[in-house]
């Protein structure tokens, strides 16, 4: 299922993105002509991903917390 969020700070302020995280361990980030692969790992309650041509130390991890029937919001303060 992907995850669909409009972030309201950043480079892609204003701009409907959606992840998605394949149990093969990869992910793709799309939305606004944007389409960003990558792997994702789970790694202490986070979610860590990194894209695909990035070094293998260079990976963000991001915190999800349930704010309601089927409404999260994650660390980064974008609301799915």
């Amino acid at each position: 299922m992907p995850l669909c969020g409009t972030p309201e700070e950043g480079p892609f302020a204003g701009k409907m993105l959606c992840t998605v995280h394949l149990p093969d361990g990869t992910a793709v980030v799309a939305g606004q002509g944007l389409l960003v692969r990558g792997t994702w790992e789970a790694d202490a309650g986070r979610i860590c991903r990194r894209n695909a041509d990035d070094p293998l130390d260079r990976r963000r991890c991001i915190e999800y917390e349930k704010t309601g029937a089927d409404h999260y919001r994650n660390s980064d303060g974008v609301k799915l």
